[in-house]
């Protein structure tokens, strides 16, 4: 990638903005580039070179649980993810931040079927980064939360999930219910090309006060299943508004599977799916205000 002045004034920009809005707060800030990339030595000569990391894991061993640290990854920083936890948050309370717009945001890209961005401590945030899942067939979770990560929040994150015969069988999983406790998912696209199938994109076993909000989730996944698939154990206080909702595999039904017992609500969301017009199970949560359309290049028209 080339690197100039003016991708560094964007990135500037961006930090004034996160620093003038309070969210960088207390505790340390560390950065994190490609090695001798320009980006990479802009910001070696502008910030105190012992906290600046090639990698996000080692920026991370580098952070104190539970202070606010955060960790900026610069522009155009690329990071080849080959096994399980191979970006890992496992530091209570960090955050990941990646800066850049477009192409030039930080990317992850998946070369191993385990291969995963791991949460494994609470009330962690990944933001604005792009993560390339497409690169070998059956990756089994890009992100994975464990039964520490309750608290995770993903902001802004682009996966790539499916591309001809290559696809991921999910895109997020949260393998308990304390996984996904207090777990808020807002502004992140997860996308997958036509000719591929995922199980689902959101799979979520259980877990207390989620919000799933203003996503663009689409793909082709299992019929029955489709975007976001409640398994295992009922959620409480689930929240799923304001999202476009699209499965694209023929004769599609679902996009949303809550378990019966599970409550919430889910609200205001444009649906697409291929076949019927019960496209959310959901019989023991609120549901209303989600416009469905049961074929492609149809306006939603049908109110459930």
């Amino acid at each position: 990638m080339i690197f100039d002045k003016n991708i560094a004034i964007d990135a500037q920009i961006q930090l004034t903005k996160l620093l003038g809005a309070g969210v960088l707060g207390a505790g340390d800030i560390f950065f994190v580039g490609t090695k001798d990339t320009a980006a990479y030595n802009w910001y070696r000569a502008r910030v105190n070179p012992a906290k600046l990391f090639r990698t996000i894991n080692t920026a991370v061993a580098a952070c104190t649980a539970d202070r606010n640290d955060k960790i900026i990854v610069l522009p155009g920083y690329t990071e080849t993810i080959s096994a399980a936890g191979g970006v890992a948050l496992s530091k209570a309370g960090i955050s990941v931040i990646g800066v850049g717009f477009g192409t030039s945001r930080p990317t992850f890209t998946m070369t191993a079927t385990a291969a995963t961005v791991l949460f494994s401590a609470a009330n962690c945030l990944l933001e604005n980064v792009y993560i390339d899942a497409t690169g070998i067939d059956a990756i089994v979770r890009p992100i994975s939360l464990t039964s520490t990560a309750g608290g995770t929040t993903l902001r802004n994150v682009e996966v790539y999930f499916g591309k001809t015969s290559y696809v991921a069988l999910t895109v997020l999983t949260a393998t308990t219910a304390a996984a996904a406790n207090n777990l808020e998912i807002t502004d992140c696209y997860f996308h997958g090309d036509a000719v591929a199938n995922c199980t689902n994109a959101i799979q979520l076993v259980g877990g207390d006060s989620i919000k799933i909000r203003k996503n663009v989730i689409r793909g082709n996944f299992t019929t029955s299943l489709g975007c976001i698939n409640n398994i295992t154990a009922v959620c409480s206080n689930i929240l799923i508004a304001d999202n476009v909702l699209e499965n694209r595999t023929a004769v599609s039904t679902k996009v949303v599977v809550l378990l019966t017992g599970s409550i919430g609500a889910v609200v205001n969301n444009r649906i697409i799916v291929l076949n019927g017009t019960a496209s959310i199970t959901g019989d023991t949560a609120v549901v209303g205000g989600n416009y469905a359309a049961a074929a492609i290049g149809v306006s939603p028209a049908a109110l459930i």
